[in-house]
């Protein structure tokens, strides 16, 4: 089988680890049970609550990071049916992502709409993260095909956008001027052999 760039990925995991949530894979530990003649709920581990937003400012720390940032959160696989790529298998969930209904062999497909197979199409996925209304992930759980949508509360970042899609590196600053100082003696003295 052919490897794809993983980048094409990297914007799922993004996308999940900036909203925070984890794997459901593993169940989560038993609770002690309580002492007899405890109330109601003493012992009992509150579930983590699963995000209802994200925040703009957080995709302006994370985005500039770029997909690699993600990539080491996420080891995602390519999955091909029939002989063409149908998305990016999750094959372990950061902790971040608890309460996010996605789990391990979850087969990732379309982000905001997007497809993410070519490294391009991934980029320009991750990239209008920073202008976008709300992050929306289409998955496949098995037969069933799924969707989590979370809102970006804040005000669009286009500064951020043309900066993420600027081709050439931000200009310098400027520092010292660099060059040859000559320092010159006028003490006839020291002229004659």
């Amino acid at each position: 089988m052919l490897r794809r760039d993983p980048y094409r990925f990297g914007l799922l995991s993004l996308a999940l680890l900036g909203c925070g949530g984890a794997s459901e894979a593993t169940p989560p530990p038993a609770s002690p049970k309580p002492a007899p003649g405890a109330p109601a709920g003493v012992g009992d581990k509150a579930q983590a609550k699963a995000p209802d937003k994200l925040e703009r400012e957080t995709l302006k720390t994370v985005l500039p990071m770029g997909l690699p940032w993600l990539l080491r959160r996420v080891w995602p696989e390519e999955v091909f049916r029939d002989g063409k790529f149908a998305g990016w298998r999750l094959v372990a969930i950061p902790e971040e992502w608890t309460g996010l209904d996605v789990r391990p062999d979850d087969v990732v497909t379309r982000i905001n709409g997007k497809p993410v197979e070519t490294p391009e199409q991934l980029w320009d996925a991750w990239t209008s993260l920073a202008v976008a209304p709300e992050l929306r992930v289409t998955y496949e759980r098995g037969a069933e095909t799924k969707e989590i949508v979370l809102p970006i509360a804040g005000p669009p970042a286009p500064e951020l956008l043309a900066s993420l899609t600027n081709p050439s590196p931000p200009p310098r600053k400027p520092g010292t001027k660099r060059g040859t100082i000559v320092i010159e003696s006028r003490d006839p003295a020291g002229d004659d052999p």
